[in-house]
Protein backbone atom coordinates (compact mmCIF):
# COMPACT_ATOMS: atom_id res chain seq x y z
CA UNK A 1 0.00 0.00 0.00
CA UNK A 2 1.30 3.59 -0.99
CA UNK A 3 2.10 5.97 2.13
CA UNK A 4 2.28 9.46 2.25
CA UNK A 5 3.76 11.56 5.24
CA UNK A 6 1.69 14.15 6.81
CA UNK A 7 4.06 16.99 8.38
CA UNK A 8 2.41 20.01 9.85
CA UNK A 9 5.22 22.78 10.33
CA UNK A 10 4.62 25.69 12.85
CA UNK A 11 7.73 28.27 12.90
CA UNK A 12 10.33 26.04 14.62
CA UNK A 13 8.76 22.36 15.13
CA UNK A 14 7.04 19.79 13.15
CA UNK A 15 4.43 16.77 13.71
CA UNK A 16 4.53 14.20 11.60
CA UNK A 17 1.99 10.91 10.85
CA UNK A 18 1.60 8.48 7.89
CA UNK A 19 -1.49 7.77 6.81
CA UNK A 20 -2.42 5.29 3.76
CA UNK A 21 -2.58 7.04 0.51
CA UNK A 22 -6.18 5.94 -0.12
CA UNK A 23 -7.25 8.74 2.35
CA UNK A 24 -5.44 11.66 1.15
CA UNK A 25 -4.03 11.70 -2.56
CA UNK A 26 -0.56 10.42 -3.03
CA UNK A 27 -0.11 13.78 -4.75
CA UNK A 28 0.12 15.70 -1.58
CA UNK A 29 3.51 15.54 0.07
CA UNK A 30 2.00 17.92 2.90
CA UNK A 31 -1.70 17.88 4.15
CA UNK A 32 -3.15 19.02 7.21
CA UNK A 33 -6.89 18.27 8.74
CA UNK A 34 -6.38 21.72 10.66
CA UNK A 35 -3.55 24.05 9.78
CA UNK A 36 -0.48 23.91 7.57
CA UNK A 37 2.13 26.22 8.72
CA UNK A 38 5.26 26.50 6.72
CA UNK A 39 7.48 29.06 8.98
CA UNK A 40 9.60 32.13 7.93
CA UNK A 41 12.49 31.21 5.64
CA UNK A 42 11.24 27.23 5.78
CA UNK A 43 10.46 25.69 2.15
CA UNK A 44 10.08 22.55 0.56
CA UNK A 45 11.43 20.91 -2.00
CA UNK A 46 9.91 18.79 -5.05
CA UNK A 47 7.36 19.29 -6.43
CA UNK A 48 3.87 18.10 -4.61
CA UNK A 49 1.19 19.43 -3.23
CA UNK A 50 0.51 21.42 -0.11
CA UNK A 51 -2.76 21.37 1.48
CA UNK A 52 -5.13 21.76 4.14
CA UNK A 53 -8.95 21.67 5.03
CA UNK A 54 -8.83 24.87 6.61
CA UNK A 55 -5.66 27.03 6.81
CA UNK A 56 -2.51 26.73 4.70
CA UNK A 57 -0.27 29.45 5.86
CA UNK A 58 3.47 30.38 4.48
CA UNK A 59 5.73 31.94 6.09
CA UNK A 60 7.67 35.10 5.57
CA UNK A 61 10.72 34.13 3.11
CA UNK A 62 9.61 30.60 3.12
CA UNK A 63 10.09 29.02 -0.83
CA UNK A 64 7.06 26.44 -1.98
CA UNK A 65 7.59 24.34 -4.83
CA UNK A 66 4.41 23.27 -5.65
CA UNK A 67 0.71 24.02 -5.85
CA UNK A 68 -1.09 24.83 -3.04
CA UNK A 69 -4.65 23.55 -2.25
CA UNK A 70 -6.59 24.83 0.69
CA UNK A 71 -10.29 23.95 1.64
CA UNK A 72 -10.45 27.41 3.58
CA UNK A 73 -7.91 29.94 2.83
CA UNK A 74 -4.28 30.59 2.42
CA UNK A 75 -1.89 33.23 4.06
CA UNK A 76 1.11 34.03 2.35
CA UNK A 77 3.45 36.40 3.97
CA UNK A 78 6.09 38.65 3.46
CA UNK A 79 8.30 38.02 0.17
CA UNK A 80 6.91 34.20 0.14
CA UNK A 81 7.41 32.14 -3.36
CA UNK A 82 5.39 30.03 -4.82
CA UNK A 83 6.65 28.18 -7.44
CA UNK A 84 3.04 26.71 -8.61
CA UNK A 85 -0.16 28.01 -8.50
CA UNK A 86 -2.36 28.77 -5.25
CA UNK A 87 -6.20 27.47 -4.79
CA UNK A 88 -8.60 28.25 -2.05
CA UNK A 89 -12.14 27.65 -1.38
CA UNK A 90 -12.13 31.28 0.61
CA UNK A 91 -9.59 34.21 0.15
CA UNK A 92 -6.08 33.84 -0.92
CA UNK A 93 -4.10 36.61 1.56
CA UNK A 94 -1.14 38.53 -0.19
CA UNK A 95 1.51 40.19 2.05
CA UNK A 96 4.12 42.71 0.69
CA UNK A 97 6.39 41.10 -2.36
CA UNK A 98 5.26 37.84 -2.75
CA UNK A 99 5.28 35.98 -5.78
CA UNK A 100 2.98 33.57 -7.29
CA UNK A 101 4.23 31.68 -10.34
CA UNK A 102 1.35 29.95 -11.72
CA UNK A 103 -2.27 30.72 -11.52
CA UNK A 104 -4.15 32.19 -8.47
CA UNK A 105 -7.85 30.87 -7.98
CA UNK A 106 -9.39 32.26 -4.96
CA UNK A 107 -13.77 30.87 -4.31
CA UNK A 108 -12.80 27.57 -5.84
CA UNK A 109 -14.08 24.27 -4.54
CA UNK A 110 -11.35 22.37 -3.30
CA UNK A 111 -12.02 18.72 -1.81
CA UNK A 112 -11.04 18.37 1.89
CA UNK A 113 -10.01 14.91 3.64
CA UNK A 114 -10.66 13.26 7.05
CA UNK A 115 -7.44 11.46 8.54
CA UNK A 116 -9.01 9.11 10.71
CA UNK A 117 -7.01 9.56 14.57
CA UNK A 118 -4.68 6.94 15.75
CA UNK A 119 -4.07 5.99 19.66
CA UNK A 120 -0.37 5.14 20.51
CA UNK A 121 2.12 5.40 23.15
CA UNK A 122 4.93 8.22 22.31
CA UNK A 123 8.28 8.23 23.27
CA UNK A 124 9.37 10.63 25.30
CA UNK A 125 12.77 11.50 22.80
CA UNK A 126 12.59 14.73 21.94
CA UNK A 127 14.58 15.70 18.42
CA UNK A 128 16.33 18.99 18.53
CA UNK A 129 17.98 19.79 14.62
CA UNK A 130 20.27 22.57 15.58
CA UNK A 131 20.79 26.38 13.75
CA UNK A 132 22.14 25.80 9.85
CA UNK A 133 22.77 21.68 10.47
CA UNK A 134 20.97 18.75 8.94
CA UNK A 135 19.62 15.47 10.25
CA UNK A 136 17.69 12.52 8.93
CA UNK A 137 14.60 10.83 11.03
CA UNK A 138 14.54 7.73 11.19
CA UNK A 139 10.59 6.32 11.71
CA UNK A 140 9.39 5.61 15.58
CA UNK A 141 7.50 7.77 17.91
CA UNK A 142 8.74 11.07 18.88
CA UNK A 143 7.98 13.54 21.58
CA UNK A 144 9.13 16.96 20.11
CA UNK A 145 11.19 17.78 16.91
CA UNK A 146 12.21 21.17 16.57
CA UNK A 147 14.07 22.31 13.32
CA UNK A 148 16.06 25.35 13.73
CA UNK A 149 16.90 28.55 11.31
CA UNK A 150 18.20 27.34 7.83
CA UNK A 151 18.34 24.01 8.93
CA UNK A 152 17.57 21.06 7.28
CA UNK A 153 15.65 17.97 8.15
CA UNK A 154 15.36 14.36 5.84
CA UNK A 155 12.16 11.78 7.32
CA UNK A 156 12.99 7.89 6.02
CA UNK A 157 10.28 5.99 4.72
CA UNK A 158 8.26 4.60 7.18
CA UNK A 159 5.89 5.67 10.11
CA UNK A 160 5.89 8.40 12.35
CA UNK A 161 4.32 9.34 15.61
CA UNK A 162 4.31 12.58 18.07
Amino acid sequence: MLKIIVVVISLLSVMVSTIAASIVPSQYIIYAVDTCKIGDRAGTTGNGLIGSAKLVAIGSDAVVNGDILSAGSVNLFDRALVNGSVTAKTAINKSYGVTITGNTSPNTNVVSYTIPTKTFSADTTNITVPLDSSRVIVPGNYGDIIVMERATVTFSNGIYNQ
